[in-house]
């Protein structure tokens, strides 16, 4: 098996937890993927964009 983050080959699952764990810090259930996710704002929080002076 190889590790998602960093590439090191371990041999079962239960290693690579232990890996996970040790060099990267992430529990099991977290996906590395979502980590680095952008937050996507709610609708209700995207401010209007400001005009563009002579465009109106």
């Amino acid at each position: 098996m190889q590790c998602d983050i960093c590439g090191e080959e371990v041999d079962n699952s239960e290693d690579l937890a232990k890996h996970m764990e040790k060099m990267h810090a992430v529990e099991e259930t977290e996906k590395p993927e979502e980590k680095d996710a952008p937050e996507v704002a709610d609708e209700g929080e995207v401010p209007d964009p400001a005009p563009i002076p002579g465009r109106m």
